[in-house]
């Protein structure tokens, strides 16, 4: 399970040096990973089985949805961690990202899956959820 976040940026490469805590999540899949943009700006990295279980989601939704598969499906790639916990992030998906070599971001550990947004990017819809009403759902959590 990933949790928490990290700040960090990506190196001269385009490489992103994942976080010693979240590397055992990919080391039991062979270092292997699938990166994916979403629609809110961010990037989604998954293991390969939590992967298959959202693509399988994303496979049986109707036609209206279909440029959200898309996004998901057509930006989705299969990566490795190398043997120093790195990955090469693709151009296409930085650029979709907002992502410059170098730039701060912010990974966070969303339990089955991480997203890395830009830094800034990610403090401007944090500050707007927060001025939001807390959904109904989670109004029902007990602590």
């Amino acid at each position: 399970m990933f949790k928490g976040p990290t700040h960090t940026s990506l190196d001269e490469k385009g490489r992103l040096s994942m976080p010693t805590r979240f590397r055992e999540g990919f080391a039991a899949h062979g270092n292997r990973l699938t990166i994916t943009r979403h629609p809110h700006g961010c990037l989604l990295i998954f293991t390969p089985q939590a992967w298959e279980t959202f693509s399988a989601q994303i496979e049986v939704m109707p036609i209206d949805a279909h440029w959200m598969k898309r996004v998901f499906y057509g930006y989705a790639m299969d990566l490795e961690l190398d043997k120093a916990g790195r990955v090469t992030v693709p151009p296409e998906l930085r650029a979709k990202a907002s992502m410059a070599v170098g730039s701060p971001l912010v990974l966070l550990g969303m339990g089955n899956y991480i997203e890395m947004w830009e830094a800034q990017l990610h403090q401007a819809h944090e500050e707007r959820a927060m001025e939001n009403e807390i959904p109904a759902r989670f109004r029902e959590l007990a602590f």
